[in-house]
């Protein structure tokens, strides 16, 4: 679905060479800056590249159109702010076309029980289920046909351990119906869990893109976040991550 050949954005990415198929929940891991953020936005479209090419579905990014972009991929932002003052369910019937909304996607996310309330009344973790609904219900109907690609900045954050989980084990079962999904983060112990893929950044380069049975036998890991990382095991053989300063 995506083809990154040598990317460049001056002061953002350096030389960034990667390709991602359709049917993988794929995590970013990088330290601050690393360029995760500038990465995500590139793969939307939103972000002019310097050098190289980026394909999406066989096409160079710059022969799409808004409105088809639009059709094809959704995009979380880490900050995103309503200028309007909305019930959730105001804000999510509009990008949801007045459709009704999956019984799959609510309750993964939860979001029934503050349908009705404005969203200036939400605490941290429930805007950010609200706005995980609104980026999904963008694109639901592609995502129902397993045909949309959902590039996700920093998901997790705000939200409690049940709902990383849930909202997860949603990102794995849309991967599954052949959906991409790409998104950052900064919990190593989940991505092991749940990514298909890692993708290592470090100073906006790309170190690798490897399983977590690849990342287990290598260095790359460590490299990447400048500290010393220990492989913890459960007796089921679940594999959790524990990091130090060197």
């Amino acid at each position: 679905m995506i083809r990154l050949q040598a990317v460049t954005v001056t002061g953002r990415l350096q030389d960034i060479s990667l390709n991602l198929t359709s049917g993988q929940c794929v995590h970013l891991i990088g330290a601050n800056g690393a360029g995760k953020s500038s990465l995500l936005t590139v793969l939307a479209g939103l972000l002019d590249i310097d050098s190289g090419q980026y394909l999406l579905l066989n096409n160079a990014i710059n022969t799409y159109q808004p409105a088809e972009l639009a059709y094809y991929r959704t995009f979380l932002e880490q900050d995103y702010h309503c200028a309007f003052p909305l019930t959730v369910a105001e804000l999510l019937d509009y990008y949801s076309g007045g459709s009704h909304i999956d019984d799959s996607l609510a309750a993964a996310l939860e979001i029934s029980a503050f349908y009705h309330r404005p969203l200036t009344a939400l605490s941290g973790g429930e805007l950010q289920r609200v706005h995980l609904a609104r980026v999904l219900l963008q694109l639901w109907p592609q995502i129902e046909h397993g045909q949309a690609l959902l590039l996700l900045d920093e998901p997790l954050q705000g939200l409690d351990y049940r709902h990383q989980h849930q909202l997860l084990t949603l990102l794995n079962a849309l991967a599954i119906k052949g959906n991409l999904v790409v998104m950052s983060s900064h919990d190593l112990t989940m991505s092991f869990d749940y990514a298909d893929r890692l993708v290592l950044l470090k100073n906006q380069r790309l170190l690798a893109c490897d399983t977590v049975g690849e990342l287990v036998e290598s260095t790359r890991l460590a490299e990447t976040l400048d500290c010393r990382v220990h492989w913890l095991y459960d007796s089921n053989g679940r594999c959790a991550v524990r990091t130090e300063p060197d």
